[in-house]
């Protein structure tokens, strides 16, 4: 695997060139210092981008077109990455290898096409796209709130407090119904002069024509590169966690617990922290799963999640609400045990595989080993080699002495509101 990085203006072109994929992915990360207020416009906007353009001006053109260059694959997602949002267009295409001479050039076209030149017409986006992204949007909008596994995160967050993990990543309905059809036009066009643009290409490619071709068809006009941190500061822990009860329709009660992590610096930060969940509650042999789920009984489900951007661990599970107290009660009991080294070395090698074992199938995937890249550009962490080297350096010691550095910040629960209180 070969790598190389070039500057285009003030913004980055990112070349991995591999046999080891027929396919050719390219993925623009489009980020930004988030701002809660811009999240629903710009979900509308990816998806208006991505529904048709000035060139492609109906679905069913586009989708004749994407046949024509043997099926190549578009998509737009929007998510948040510690202080930034960040929308990805990802388009992964077959090598021309295998196709025909010029498929690589003019799918690039397809893709400048497609973000550079939208279906706007008299300063307003089509209102026939609009109408339908709209409408979308609103169903999706309003459908999050019946999965109540994610709504029950998304409440534990904000009542953690009013920062950007606390930020719902569909959007709010009041958002939604103040976007028009202009004035998504001059959201669009603010929005592509200041985010920051970082393009990977991954595949068996040439740098030379890759550049080329990037430098033709996507007109990048960012001239500043604003340069802010990706972590959140961690929060001060609470002297006593908060604990907070709600009701909804729920037939299995909605357990998350919010847990502050100390600012931790390079080796816990990419190495013990993630040794401390797989053992804690990330992997079938995990304390919580063995002794919470199985020997006590008292959850469907349990397991301990990373947020390292947000310097946060959550802990979800599902309930009984009658099983609150005792299940609470029994997550401290694992995590205690950890800061007093209650596990074994048999424990942290099964970890170090099962992280090892992760690595290997993430470099089995085109966009896995896509998106390392784009994590190790924006969080700082070791290649893919470097990390399977890293993670069996960590020893017993560093793990104990990162459980101590995690606190219970707050305790949700989602319950049926036909029921008592436990």
């Amino acid at each position: 695997m070969e790598e190389k990085t070039i500057k285009i203006g003030s913004d980055q072109l990112h070349m991995i060139k591999t046999d080891r994929f027929k396919t050719i992915t390219i993925r623009l990360v489009l980020k930004e210092e988030i701002k809660k207020e811009n999240i629903t416009k710009r979900n509308f906007l990816a998806s208006m981008l991505t529904d048709t353009s000035e060139k492609y001006p109906t679905k069913r053109l586009l989708i004749r077109k994407a046949e024509e260059l043997y099926n190549v694959d578009f998509q737009a997602t929007n998510s948040r990455m510690g202080n930034f949002s960040t929308t990805n267009l990802t388009m992964t295409l077959l090598n021309e290898k295998y196709t025909e001479k010029g498929m690589l050039e003019e799918s690039i076209a397809f893709l400048g096409e497609m973000l550079f030149h939208p279906n706007i017409k008299d300063k307003a986006f089509d209102s026939k796209s609009f109408d339908f992204i709209l409408e979308n949007s609103r169903k999706e909008i309003l459908g999050m709130e019946e999965r109540k596994e994610s709504l029950a995160i998304d409440r534990l967050l904000e009542n953690m407090g009013t920062f950007p993990y606390s930020y719902r990543n569909y959007g709010y309905l009041d958002d939604l119904e103040k976007i028009t059809r202009t004035n998504l036009v001059d959201f669009y066009h603010d929005w592509l002069k200041r985010v920051q643009f970082d393009i990977y290409v991954l595949g068996d490619i040439s740098f030379s024509d890759i550049e080329k071709y990037i430098k033709k068809y996507l007109p990048i006009e960012t001239y500043k590169r604003v340069k802010t941190d990706a972590y959140l500061a961690p929060l001060t822990p609470r002297k006593k966690e908060q604990i907070v009860i709600e009701e909804d329709e729920v037939e299995q009660a909605k357990l998350t617990i919010g847990c502050v992590v100390d600012n931790v610096q390079d080796q816990m930060l990419h190495y013990v922290w993630n040794l401390y969940t797989i053992i804690l509650g990330a992997s079938p042999d995990s304390k919580f799963f063995q002794n919470i789920r199985e020997k006590h009984s008292v959850a469907y489900y349990i397991s301990a999640g990373m947020r390292k951007l947000d310097h946060l661990m959550i802990i979800r599970a599902g309930i009984d609400e009658s099983n609150f107290k005792k299940t609470v009660s029994l997550i401290k009991k694992e995590m205690k045990a950890m800061e007093k080294g209650e596990f074994t070395e048999e424990d942290i090698n099964k970890a170090k595989m099962i992280y090892s074992t992760a690595l290997d199938e993430m470099s089995d995937n085109a966009n896995t080993l896509l998106e390392s890249f784009v994590t190790s550009d924006l969080t700082g962490i070791d290649s893919i080699e470097k990390r399977k080297d890293k993670i069996q350096k960590v020893t017993k010691e560093e793990i104990v002495a990162f459980a101590k550095k995690v606190h219970i910040d707050t305790i949700y629960l989602l319950k049926g509101g036909s029921h008592e209180e436990n």
